[in-house]
């Protein structure tokens, strides 16, 4: 967390508690509004007036990070009732549906990923269990836009996952695993020093290493976030993201750089070798000369310019047809060579990325995950 020098502010002896901080006026024109509000708020009104932040606004933004940057431990619980992710989500640009570009200034977002990924590394993941196993689709079965499971529910909750398999447990080292009734977690072991993910290049990577689970890359400093497609920013670039979003199959992967993509959906592309990479929160702008520049936008902007590799993870949710059939695998590393501004659906500006993989590399494996790896991924799902 940056000092108030850096920030040109002043400090403030803010709570460093879940409690305080809910109760704490950090708006001394209206001190009953809670942090989430506030930031909200903020956001709402850059957008619509196209303004900065003021000076006061800026003081009251310090002191909310160094709030949740005090906070020793974050519980599920506080981060429900402060709703932590959120604020600090829409100081790096991240606002769901956000209809135009606005920031919050350096180093506001710095500060705020720094935050976020000490939030991330004390939350649990979760998931919900269903009814019946979720083995990993048949081969040759051809590749399907995600569909709501209508599946019901368990009655009752899942066995404890058989650790005593060496395969599971080597997939799943150093991650406690709660089941409660319809819920899974799972969460990186408190001391266990995760390898550091904030590091240019593929940081002891295998191209074909494979992981059943988010957390699990996270864990091995594949890529820092567990939600974000792409981990880094403004300051230091892009280090990873993670490939998953569809767009029809037919989008030749030139005429995605020329032409207006406003048809469908997503705006990214997957062939292989070559990946186009929408910016972060580029569907809902509606500004058609501004793109909205979050965090990590910004982040592939500084890789792009400075022609850094950066790590291709790909995940099941990929159309391309080599990619895993199930989790997450770590294709290798890829170069930006061009930034090109698109339209989307709503007319609004975004950036668009073209990655090329590096020469050099070993090729894809596209066997991983392999036979092994997918019966114990099934029984990870699916345990009785």
């Amino acid at each position: 967390m940056g000092s108030a020098e850096e920030y040109g502010l002043v400090t403030h002896d803010v709570p460093k508690e879940m409690e305080a901080i809910f109760n704490y006026a950090f708006d001394p024109v209206n001190s009953s509004k809670p942090i989430w509000h506030i930031i909200g708020t903020l956001t709402v009104s850059m957008i619509k007036r196209k303004r900065e932040l003021t000076i006061p606004e800026r003081q009251m933004v310090f002191d909310i990070l160094q709030s949740l940057s005090s906070i020793a431990v974050v519980t599920s619980e506080a981060e429900k009732r402060l709703q932590i992710k959120a604020v600090l989500n829409c100081i790096m640009g991240e606002t769901p549906k956000a209809t135009g570009p606005y920031t919050f200034p350096d180093p506001f977002p710095r500060d705020a990923e720094s935050i976020l990924a000490r939030v991330e590394n004390d939350l649990a993941f979760e998931e919900e269990i269903e009814a019946s196993p979720s083995p990993s689709p048949p081969p040759n079965n051809k590749r399907k836009r995600s569909q709501k499971s209508a599946t019901p529910r368990r009655s009752a909750p899942r066995q404890p996952i058989d650790m005593s398999d060496p395969n599971m447990a080597a997939m799943l080292r150093n991650i406690d695993i709660n089941d409660e009734g319809n819920r899974r977690s799972y969460k990186l072991k408190h001391k266990f020093d995760k390898v550091a993910s904030d590091v240019i290049g593929r940081n002891g990577l295998q191209v074909g290493q494979w992981w059943p689970l988010r957390i699990c890359a996270l864990r091995d400093g594949a890529h820092g976030a567990m939600q974000a497609g792409i981990a880094g920013g403004a300051t230091e670039g892009t280090y990873s993201i993670v490939v998953s979003s569809e767009v029809p199959a037919h989008t030749n992967i030139d005429t995605l750089l020329i032409l207006v993509t406003d048809a469908y959906e997503g705006m990214d592309k997957d062939e292989g070798d070559v990946i186009i990479y929408s910016g972060s929160n580029s569907h809902d702008n509606e500004d058609p000369k501004n793109p909205v520049l979050t965090h990590a936008t910004n982040g592939m902007r500084l890789a792009f310019k400075k022609r850094r590799s950066i790590r291709v993870i790909r995940t099941a949710g990929s159309p391309w047809k080599g990619a895993p059939r199930v989790g997450l695998r770590y294709d290798g590393l890829y170069t930006i060579l061009e930034e090109k501004p698109l339209k989307n659906r709503n007319g609004g500006a975004y950036l668009a990325f073209k990655l090329v993989r590096d020469a050099g590399q070993p090729g894809i494996v596209t066997s991983r995950p392999d036979v092994a790896e997918k019966k114990t991924y099934d029984r990870l799902k699916g345990s009785l």
